[in-house]
């Protein structure tokens, strides 16, 4: 019969309350917890520069309206073709 706070394999266990709790991890090699801070901390180095903007602006808002544009354009294709009244969009 299992415990309340059965086992989750090597890397935890669930607690009491649906609580993940962690063992401490095993010594990694400094090159390794240098690349694990690195990651960890990216958001204190991210700075605004114009290719982030323009990534930013690309996938979310060009492509995303462009994606409506043609799911749009295609329904009101089927439903002329279809014989049927148009469906309103927006």
């Amino acid at each position: 019969r299992s415990a309340p706070g059965a086992a989750l394999g090597r890397a935890g266990y669930i607690g009491v309350a649906g609580e993940m709790c962690l063992k401490p991890a095993p010594n990694l090699s400094p090159p390794i917890e240098k690349w694990v801070k690195h990651k960890e901390d990216y958001h204190l180095r991210y700075r605004h520069t114009p290719r982030t903007v323009r990534d930013a602006l690309l996938w979310g808002v060009a492509v995303p309206v462009l994606l409506y544009s043609l799911v749009k354009l295609e329904q009101q294709r089927v439903d002329e073709r279809n014989g049927r009244p148009g469906t309103k969009f927006l």
